[in-house]
């Protein structure tokens, strides 16, 4: 599924701006208040059971564990606990030197954090969310809407999108 995302990021973005280095929030699914609106009226694509648990996937909590050896190419797993520590030591800096020391530290395209995804009832149909944060001004934001199919995990929409 995030090597489909990684693929429509890369038709959009190109190759030279993809970010590398990912943080995956394994317990939360990121599902906002406009996408819940958004999701309702795509009447053609989610049933009355698929919102139903779509929803009730949503208020679980429980972690997913990430398989890295599915991941595309040379990516670096950003964790909570690496997030959380890094910006705590800049808490006293300015913000601009804050994402200098980030990209010392992990190169200078930010970093992609995708949320759990959440599942149509048949699991063919996915909404993923993700944030991607590049500098004080820099960043985007949405929710992918991905098909299942033979060949692997295709994007169908982003919905919601949001840029900095």
């Amino acid at each position: 599924m995030l090597n489909g995302m990684y693929d429509d990021y890369v038709a959009r973005y190109g190759e030279k701006n993809t970010p590398r280095t990912l943080f995956i929030n394994t317990a939360r699914s990121g599902l906002r208040q406009s996408d819940s609106l958004s999701i309702i009226k795509m009447d053609t694509l989610f049933t009355k059971e698929d919102l139903d648990y779509i929803f009730k996937q949503a208020k679980d909590t429980t972690a997913i564990v990430l398989r890295r050896a599915l991941l595309k190419g040379s990516v670096t797993l950003f964790t909570q606990e690496e997030r959380d520590k890094f910006w705590q030591e800049c808490a006293s800096k300015d913000i601009d030197s804050c994402w200098s020391a980030f990209d010392r530290r992990y190169g200078p395209d930010g970093y992609t954090k995708y949320n759990k995804p959440l599942f149509n009832k048949n699991h063919t149909v996915a909404l993923l969310y993700f944030e991607h944060h590049c500098g004080s001004l820099c960043g985007n934001r949405g929710t992918y809407i991905l098909r299942k199919e033979k060949s692997g995990w295709k994007v169908l929409k982003l919905i919601n999108p949001g840029i900095s």
